[in-house]
């Protein structure tokens, strides 16, 4: 990752390990840094970092420049009046290019569990879990017409499986001894109804005590080996839809009992609710970069580049209990430039620059593409596709049913636009600068927090068991104490205009002594909605 050379400035540090918004200057916000590939634009638009290396899930990068394709670095802290936008480091990329001689590189780098030592967490005698990462790749630059026209190119490849060692909490599937009589101000677990037990963290015990309640009186059959009953209208002691999700209702697709639930025998030393657990991370990167360079003559010359990466990560952003609840970063990233230069004479230097990125990303759960009630049984009302997948459900106490309720989150796609006209003029012991810039930037994207819906389940919500209900009570019975889900389309489509001019003059009075004044204007107009979808108060 290019950006860990940030840090070899004085005054620029970046986070240990990287991720997203991780490098600051002089304490200025990482939003405030500028980005250039070669010379011309590589800031996103809308979250106001690099559009190459940009990350994906939890901060790896979704993209990768080939090191081999860089052949210079700098960041600067006090850049002159040519650099503009933003207060933050300047953090300029400069590009190989092809010579008139035909140079290459080949390169495979990999690691291996059976090389590592084995993670902390998971202990023997269990099998040390997997891990393989894999990074390969080949540059190749030489000329098309020889002294005329050179082209530079650089491919990069990931594949990585890192596995994840992790304890999570889940009810137990079998039953577990009584509860102790609680302190005073504690919650009580005891199963008072049925005499024995723990109703806070066994399935077994908790469905029991449910049938025992006042008028729950004729058998309606079990679960888990545990009675269930219902009263003479009909209502049942375990909620159908809770019995579907623990496997023992009508829906089949959850599996057997325990259900949607990892098995847990309640035998772990960490606690009667832990298990060990975890899923691997999978990371799938391709990127390439491609340069070519052609000279007319002395006194005009072009440059073109193109950077292509694409990935699709899959990663345990956190405690999941299931693999298709892990998040999915499905990103691309393009950035083009072009440089033409123009040399009237030994004085003048004339450079115009077009530069176009684009970043486009979704962040989803791996099971987006599924409908919750055809896959888990659960009707939540929603309809539209981007929300599909299975919803949040929050017993208190333990690990969520569901992945990350923040997503999804469509980035489709942050785009931006960058001509800039720059002119240089040397006359004695002055070097002048002067130029303009036009930038237009937009963003189209989705952010859907709990589209797919939330429920929670905190306690106290049950009657009829001699206590307050514990929040596996309440889950198994049916009786939430809120849930939420999001209404409407969070779609927008957002842009704007920016202008800028400098004049900047190297003024060397003496061999030692060197003047650099200049000025700069820059002016963002104010951000529009296409249509009329945003507000500010």
């Amino acid at each position: 990752d290019f950006q860990n050379l940030v840090v070899l400035r004085p005054g620029v540090e970046r986070v240990p390990g990287g991720g997203f918004l991780s490098i600051s200057s002089n304490g200025i916000r990482p939003e405030n840094n500028n980005f250039i590939f070669d010379g011309t634009d590589n800031n996103d638009p809308y979250y106001g970092t690099t559009v190459i290396n940009a990350e994906g899930v939890q901060g790896t990068p979704g993209t990768v420049l080939p090191i081999d394709a860089i052949q210079e670095f700098n960041a600067l802290e006090n850049p002159s009046a040519e650099y503009g936008w933003k207060p933050g480091a300047i953090v300029n990329l400069g590009i190989k290019s092809g010579t008139n001689e035909v140079h290459g590189s080949a390169y495979y780098f990999a690691r291996r569990s059976s090389l590592d030592a084995r993670n902390f967490f998971n202990p023997p005698p269990a099998p040390q879990k997997g891990l393989s990462q894999d990074q390969f790749g080949a540059s190749l630059g030489g000329p098309i017409r020889k002294n005329k026209t050179f082209i530079f190119g650089n491919y990069e490849g990931v594949r990585g499986n890192v596995s994840n060692s992790n304890q999570a909490s889940v009810p137990a599937a079998v039953g577990l001894p009584s509860a102790p009589i609680p302190a005073p101000g504690d919650p009580d677990e005891r199963c008072l109804l049925s005499g024995t037990g723990n109703c806070a963290n066994s399935l077994v015990n908790a469905v029991r005590n449910l049938s025992m309640r006042p008028g729950f009186t004729i058998p309606a059959g079990t679960c888990g080996g545990a009675p269930v009953t219902r009263t003479a209208s009909g209502q049942l002691s375990l909620n159908p839809l809770s019995a579907n999700l623990i496997g023992c209702g009508s829906f089949t697709g959850n599996g057997a009992f325990p259900g949607l639930y990892p098995l847990n025998d309640g035998t772990n030393p960490s606690g009667v609710k832990q298990i060990n657990t975890g899923f691997p991370n999978t990371n799938r990167m391709d990127a390439f970069i491609v340069k070519v360079d052609h000279h007319f003559n002395d006194q005009h010359a072009l440059t073109g580049r193109y950077f292509f990466g694409d990935s699709i990560q899959k990663e345990q952003d956190f405690t999941v209990l299931r693999p298709e609840w892990g998040s999915q970063s499905d990103l691309r990233a393009q950035v083009v430039g072009a440089n033409y230069t123009w040399v009237p004479s030994a004085t003048w230097v004339n450079e115009l620059k077009f530069g176009y990125n684009r970043f486009w990303q979704k962040i989803t759960t791996v099971d987006s593409s599924l409908n919750p009630l055809a896959t888990y049984g659960i009707n939540t009302g929603v309809t539209t596709s981007e929300n599909f997948g299975m919803p949040t459900i929050v017993i208190s106490g333990f690990d969520q049913l569901g992945g990350n309720s923040g997503w999804p989150l469509f980035t489709i796609p942050n785009e931006t636009y960058q001509f800039v006209d720059n002119v240089s003029y040397s006359r004695g012991k002055h070097t002048f600068r002067f130029g303009a810039e036009f930038r237009f930037g937009k963003t189209d994207n989705l952010r859907n927090r709990r589209g797919k819906g939330r429920i929670r389940f905190l306690g106290e919500a049950t009657s009829g068991l001699g206590r307050d209900s514990t929040p596996l009570e309440d889950f198994l019975a049916g009786n939430p104490n809120r849930g939420d889900v999001f209404v409407g389309s969070s779609r927008r489509n957002v842009s704007i205009k920016s202008f800028g001019w400098f004049f900047q003059d190297d003024w060397r009075i003496t061999p030692r002594v060197t003047i650099n004044a200049g000025i700069r204007y820059d002016l963002n107009s104010p951000i529009k909605e296409r249509n009329n979808q945003l507000g500010n108060f």
